[in-house]
Protein backbone atom coordinates (compact mmCIF):
# COMPACT_ATOMS: atom_id res chain seq x y z
CA UNK A 1 0.00 0.00 0.00
CA UNK A 2 1.31 3.57 -0.98
CA UNK A 3 1.93 5.59 1.99
CA UNK A 4 0.29 8.57 2.46
CA UNK A 5 3.03 11.56 1.54
CA UNK A 6 0.09 14.49 2.48
CA UNK A 7 1.69 15.53 6.35
CA UNK A 8 5.57 15.01 5.63
CA UNK A 9 4.85 17.52 2.22
CA UNK A 10 2.51 19.63 3.80
CA UNK A 11 5.47 20.13 6.75
CA UNK A 12 8.26 20.31 3.87
CA UNK A 13 6.50 22.68 1.79
CA UNK A 14 5.79 24.82 4.81
CA UNK A 15 9.04 25.08 5.83
CA UNK A 16 10.27 25.60 2.41
CA UNK A 17 8.81 28.38 2.91
CA UNK A 18 10.23 29.72 6.01
CA UNK A 19 6.82 29.60 7.70
CA UNK A 20 5.24 28.62 11.31
CA UNK A 21 2.19 26.63 11.48
CA UNK A 22 0.80 29.76 12.80
CA UNK A 23 1.71 32.03 9.68
CA UNK A 24 0.34 28.70 7.67
CA UNK A 25 -2.73 28.87 9.52
CA UNK A 26 -3.47 32.66 9.18
CA UNK A 27 -2.78 32.48 4.98
CA UNK A 28 -5.12 29.72 4.69
CA UNK A 29 -7.23 30.83 7.15
CA UNK A 30 -7.67 27.78 9.42
CA UNK A 31 -6.43 27.52 12.74
CA UNK A 32 -3.21 26.93 14.17
CA UNK A 33 -3.93 23.49 15.65
CA UNK A 34 -5.43 22.55 12.44
CA UNK A 35 -1.93 22.90 11.00
CA UNK A 36 -0.58 20.91 13.59
CA UNK A 37 -3.27 17.73 13.41
CA UNK A 38 -2.91 17.83 9.70
CA UNK A 39 0.86 17.69 9.93
CA UNK A 40 0.70 14.84 12.27
CA UNK A 41 -1.41 12.96 10.54
CA UNK A 42 -4.22 13.31 13.13
CA UNK A 43 -6.70 14.29 10.76
CA UNK A 44 -7.47 15.10 7.07
CA UNK A 45 -8.17 18.91 5.55
CA UNK A 46 -11.15 19.08 4.03
CA UNK A 47 -11.20 19.09 0.23
CA UNK A 48 -11.60 22.97 0.17
CA UNK A 49 -8.74 23.48 2.13
CA UNK A 50 -6.27 20.76 0.82
CA UNK A 51 -7.07 22.60 -3.02
CA UNK A 52 -6.38 25.51 -1.06
CA UNK A 53 -3.20 24.13 0.38
CA UNK A 54 -2.70 22.76 -2.86
CA UNK A 55 -2.80 26.84 -4.67
CA UNK A 56 -0.68 28.52 -1.81
CA UNK A 57 2.00 26.31 -2.49
CA UNK A 58 1.82 25.89 -6.15
CA UNK A 59 1.90 22.19 -6.12
CA UNK A 60 -0.91 19.63 -7.52
CA UNK A 61 -2.89 18.01 -5.00
CA UNK A 62 -2.41 14.64 -6.10
CA UNK A 63 1.50 15.74 -5.08
CA UNK A 64 0.37 17.37 -1.57
CA UNK A 65 -1.66 13.49 -1.28
CA UNK A 66 1.44 11.30 -2.42
CA UNK A 67 -0.08 10.12 -5.84
CA UNK A 68 2.25 12.18 -7.87
CA UNK A 69 5.67 13.07 -7.64
CA UNK A 70 4.87 15.80 -9.95
CA UNK A 71 5.46 18.51 -7.72
CA UNK A 72 3.95 21.76 -9.58
CA UNK A 73 0.97 22.69 -11.03
CA UNK A 74 0.23 23.26 -14.13
CA UNK A 75 -1.44 26.34 -15.39
CA UNK A 76 -4.16 25.90 -17.20
CA UNK A 77 -5.90 29.46 -18.01
CA UNK A 78 -4.32 32.75 -19.14
CA UNK A 79 -5.26 36.18 -19.37
CA UNK A 80 -5.01 37.54 -22.82
CA UNK A 81 -1.89 39.41 -22.15
CA UNK A 82 0.17 35.94 -21.37
CA UNK A 83 -1.27 34.44 -24.40
CA UNK A 84 -0.36 37.89 -26.72
CA UNK A 85 3.34 37.58 -25.06
CA UNK A 86 3.18 33.56 -25.57
CA UNK A 87 2.49 33.83 -29.61
CA UNK A 88 5.52 36.30 -29.97
CA UNK A 89 7.76 34.18 -28.40
CA UNK A 90 6.81 31.09 -30.34
CA UNK A 91 6.82 33.93 -33.72
CA UNK A 92 10.15 34.97 -32.96
CA UNK A 93 11.17 31.56 -32.28
CA UNK A 94 9.66 29.99 -35.78
CA UNK A 95 11.72 33.26 -37.41
CA UNK A 96 14.65 32.31 -35.98
CA UNK A 97 14.65 28.45 -37.32
CA UNK A 98 13.80 29.60 -40.42
CA UNK A 99 17.10 31.51 -40.84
Amino acid sequence: RRRDMRYERLRQLRMEKGMTQTTLARSLSVSKAAISTYENGLRNPPDNTLVDMAHFFNVSVDYLLGVSDIRYAFKTSFTRDELIAAEAVILTLLDMLRR
